[in-house]
């Protein structure tokens, strides 16, 4: 009897510390699948200044982030523990482990990609801007460009070069940025890319969930099962018990 109260005390408390745990797993996930959405939700702006807006955003992201460092590293050390104690419930704690680890992974993976991304693009808008300034200042030399004026002399002759070598100039640099315009062709494919992977890890998320709760109902079907099956057994041994045989009277 000493060593059954011994175990069960031994279970209770595993279960105890499996529910701290599993209570901790949950937040984490829920956390980090509201972290993805909101990570992942921006598109990319038209707008230079939005665009920033959007950036300063996300570096705020990174803060967030690392603030959950600690509770991440806290999880996995924890869960070691149980494991080193030899856990009943050891498969299930390692497989969370490697669960959370991989979430977090992936949400350091997106940031990184997304930042890389936005920063890509505040610089074709920035290089956008350049290119509006040029063509302007070309407009306002067109009537130079189709002056019919070549000089008179040499020093009207000489403006007229300077003139000239300016406006060849600007249009070499304008054939160089033009030249940089696929660069929003790749950064748009990029981005598309990554809304897939993140849509990915959305849909993994809901089919984790998903099969977390066709895993619970099993387990409640199982006990249900295993409850009926001890009631059952309890009434058969019930009905099988045996009374002692009537002693015979004795003779008067």
């Amino acid at each position: 009897m000493d060593a059954l109260v011994k175990q069960r005390d031994s279970q209770l408390e595993q279960n105890d510390q499996l529910l701290g745990y599993n209570t901790n797993f949950r937040e984490l996930m829920s956390w980090a699948s509201e972290f993805l959405a909101r990570m992942c939700s921006p598109e990319l702006s038209k707008d230079l200044q939005e665009a920033m807006t959007i950036h300063s955003r996300h570096e705020q992201l990174k803060e967030e982030f690392h603030g959950r460092e600690v509770e991440f590293a806290n999880f996995e050390k924890f869960g070691q523990e149980l494991l080193d104690q030899g856990h009943y419930m050891s498969d299930d704690i390692r497989e969370k482990m490697s669960v959370l680890s991989q979430r977090k992974n992936t949400l350091s993976d997106f940031w990184q990609l997304r930042n890389r991304l936005y920063e890509q693009h505040m610089d074709y808008l920035r290089w956008l801007k350049e290119i509006n300034d040029i063509e302007g200042w070309l407009q306002e030399k067109e009537t130079d460009v189709k002056s019919e004026d070549y000089g008179n002399t040499f020093d009207e002759l000489d403006k007229l070069m300077i003139k000239q070598l300016e406006m060849e100039e600007a249009l070499l640099n304008k054939e160089e940025k033009i030249d940089e315009i696929k660069r929003i062709t790749l950064i748009e494919s990029e981005f598309k890319a990554l809304q897939a992977k993140e849509e990915e890890a959305r849909r993994a998320d809901e089919e984790r969930l998903e099969s977390e709760r066709l895993e619970a109902i099993k387990k409640k079907e199982k006990a249900r099962k295993t409850r009926e099956r001890r009631r059952e057994d309890e009434r058969r041994r019930t009905q099988e018990i045996v009374l002692p045989p009537n002693h015979a009277f004795s003779k008067e």
